[in-house]
């Protein structure tokens, strides 16, 4: 699914951005700290780049 919105969607689509995030979650839940990680890592730098980082919708998504 997360493969099908970032080829359809993009990669910074807020929808693309919220299964990545979605993704991390379920990872970090498993004990996959490190990759849980490193997808938010990619998640936060993809919000900031449309949006900024002092922007609302950066600062209350994931």
């Amino acid at each position: 699914m997360l493969a099908d919105r970032e080829r359809l969607l993009g990669n910074e689509r807020p929808r693309t951005l919220t299964a990545r995030a979605n993704l991390a979650i379920s990872y970090w839940q498993a004990g996959r700290t490190n990759d849980a990680i490193e997808i938010e890592e990619h998640v936060l730098a993809d919000r900031e780049r449309p949006f900024g980082n002092e922007h609302p919708r950066h600062l209350f998504c994931s």
